[in-house]
C-alpha cells in the first residue's frame, strides 16, 4: 500500500472540521502545511510556496490533534485512496488521505517534566570513577 510521509507545520486547530463517525468515533479533518520548492530568485534565495495537505483522523488521534496549537511541527504518516466526486454530471478522481501514525515534533506553548529522575547507566564508584562499559560488556559477554 502506498504511503506518504509528511513533515510540516499544523494549521489552526479551531478551523478543524470536527464530527462523529455513525459509530460515535470522534474524527477531524485536519490541514498540514508544507513548503513547495519553486526556484531561486537571481540573488540565489530559494523561492517557496506553500501547499496545503488536508487529512482525516479518527479516534484518540483526532482528539491529539484538536489539542495541538497552530504551528505545531508534526511528522504525519498517511494512507491514500481513491474518491470518486461527480460535478455536473463528470466523474473526477480525487486523492484523499487518512492518518496512519501521528509524531508530534514539538508542542507549542507546553511545558513538559520528568516524572522522576532518569536512572543513570553507568553509576559511579566510591571514588566518582565511571567505568568505561567494562562491567557490561563482562556480564553480557562480548569481551
Amino acid at each position: 500500500m502506498n504511503e506518504w510521509k509528511i513533515l510540516g507545520h499544523l494549521t489552526d486547530p479551531t478551523k478543524f472540521k470536527k464530527q462523529e463517525t455513525k459509530q460515535g468515533e470522534k474524527l477531524i479533518f485536519a490541514t498540514v502545511a508544507i513548503n513547495r520548492f519553486k526556484g531561486t530568485d537571481t540573488n540565489g534565495e530559494s523561492i517557496t510556496e506553500p501547499v496545503f495537505i488536508k487529512f482525516a483522523a479518527y479516534r484518540k488521534q483526532a482528539e491529539t490533534l484538536a489539542s495541538l496549537n497552530k504551528g505545531a511541527r508534526v511528522h504525519v504518516e498517511l494512507n491514500p485512496y481513491n474518491k470518486i466526486n461527480t460535478i455536473e454530471g463528470k466523474n473526477y478522481t480525487s486523492i484523499e488521505f487518512t492518518l496512519k501514525h501521528l509524531h508530534v515534533l514539538d508542542w507549542p506553548n507546553k511545558e513538559f517534566k520528568l516524572k522522576e529522575k532518569p536512572e543513570m547507566l553507568d553509576q559511579p564508584d566510591e571514588n566518582n570513577n565511571v567505568s568505561e562499559y567494562s562491567d557490561i560488556t563482562e556480564k553480557k559477554g562480548w569481551s
